[in-house]
């Protein structure tokens, strides 16, 4: 990788934290809910919030084909948005 190229690699890194902790104040325990999560940024969110201990990682995707990547990377649950009831499926968990 070129030096350009690995740093850019920590911009996404530094916008999931951002959001995350800076902005969401994230404590361990606590649930997250991270839309459009099979982006590449996304993907990034999904896997920062289990390193800081999020109690559960609910991800969002408008099709099923990214159920077992969100879940390999760590989402405790995976919910499409595309599906009617997508709130209400939320809120149950």
């Amino acid at each position: 990788m070129v030096i350009r190229g690995g740093a850019a690699a920590i911009l996404g890194l530094m916008t999931e934290h951002n959001a995350l902790r800076t902005n969401g104040g994230l404590q361990q325990g606590e649930s997250v809910l991270i839309h459009a999560a099979a982006s590449s940024v996304g993907l990034q969110c999904v896997q920062l919030a289990k390193y800081f201990g999020a109690g559960t990682i609910i991800a969002t995707t408008r099709t099923d084909r990214a159920t077992e990547l969100l879940t390999s990377v760590g989402a405790d649950h995976v919910v499409v948005i595309g599906e009617a009831g997508f709130a209400d499926r939320v809120l149950a968990l």
